[in-house]
């Protein structure tokens, strides 16, 4: 058996366990541990019958090299998860014919995060006093998975000043 070729899937849930790490170091086994009347059951489901969401959050194109294309919604899938090689059918488009998978347990790259608009509602401000600044984190539903990163605040008129 390739154990490749299968996913491990946590009984009673659509939890799957993707990578190889020490299955300690899944947040939803240790809670299972953690709570007193669980008892954790595993099967392995063959990969190939899990259905992937054809566009994943993080997807990369093969050819280019390393540049994060993030998608246009907030579902989590399958596909977001794990260094699979995302195959599609003859009938669809050539674009997204090849795309690898980033999984959150690869994620040694720096995150480039873009700012194109900010709105201020109900707000009175001054541009030459009122400061911003940009606060980003990682979570999982409402669960702060690490520290929280927060970028020097500038005033709003430098803010402006520094844009192309």
């Amino acid at each position: 058996m390739d154990s490749s070729q299968y996913l491990l899937k946590i009984n009673g849930t659509l939890e799957y366990l993707l990578e190889n790490h020490r299955l300690i170091q899944y947040r939803i086994i240790q809670e299972i541990l953690l709570t007193n009347n669980s008892v954790l059951q595993l099967s392995a489901i063959p990969r190939q019958s899990i259905e992937f969401e054809d566009e994943p959050i993080y997807a990369i194109h093969a050819a280019i090299s390393g540049e994060f294309r993030p998608r246009s919604h907030s579902i989590i899938s399958l596909g977001s998860l794990g260094n699979v090689i995302m195959s599609t059918t003859a009938t669809a488009s050539r674009r997204r014919a090849q795309q690898v998978v980033v999984s959150s347990w690869s994620l040694d790259r720096k995150l480039l995060i873009k700012i194109h608009s900010a709105h201020i509602n109900q707000l009175q401000f001054n541009n030459d006093i009122t400061r911003v600044a940009v606060m980003v984190g990682i979570f999982h539903g409402g669960e702060m998975l690490c520290d929280s990163h927060i970028t020097t605040p500038i005033t709003l008129a430098d803010l402006v000043k520094s844009s192309p």
